[in-house]
C-alpha cells in the first residue's frame, strides 16, 4: 500500500474544510478571511483618520490583498502545470480549478 495521498484524499480534505469566515482582531485591525481565502472585510480602528479615508485604506487593502491572493494562485498554477504529471493530477486541478471559480477569484 502507498503513503502518497489519492484524489479521493484530497477532495474529502477540500470537503471537510471549514466553511465560515475566520475573524483576528489585533488592537486596531480586524480582518475576516473566507473559507476560499479571500478576504471579506477588513477594519481599521485608527485615531487620525477620519471616516472617508478610513473607508478608503480598508477598501484598497482588501482590492490589494485579493489581487496579492489571485496573482499568488496563478503562479502556483503555472508552475505545476511545468511539472511532469503524476496520475491523478489533472482530475485535483480540475478540482481545484472548480473552487476558485466558485469562489469568483
Amino acid at each position: 500500500m502507498t503513503d502518497k495521498p489519492t484524489f479521493e484524499d484530497f477532495e474529502r480534505l477540500l470537503k471537510s474544510r471549514p466553511q465560515s469566515n475566520v475573524t483576528v482582531r489585533t488592537g486596531t485591525v480586524s480582518v475576516t478571511v473566507s473559507p476560499k481565502y479571500q478576504l471579506v472585510d477588513l477594519t481599521i480602528d485608527a485615531k487620525g483618520l477620519d471616516e472617508a479615508q478610513r473607508k478608503a485604506l480598508q477598501d484598497d487593502l482588501v482590492k490589494a490583498v485579493n489581487e496579492a491572493i489571485q496573482t499568488a494562485m496563478l503562479a502556483v498554477a503555472s508552475a505545476l502545470d511545468a511539472l511532469p504529471p503524476p496520475s491523478g493530477l489533472d482530475a485535483l486541478k480540475a478540482a481545484l480549478k472548480n473552487e476558485v471559480d466558485k469562489s469568483g477569484c
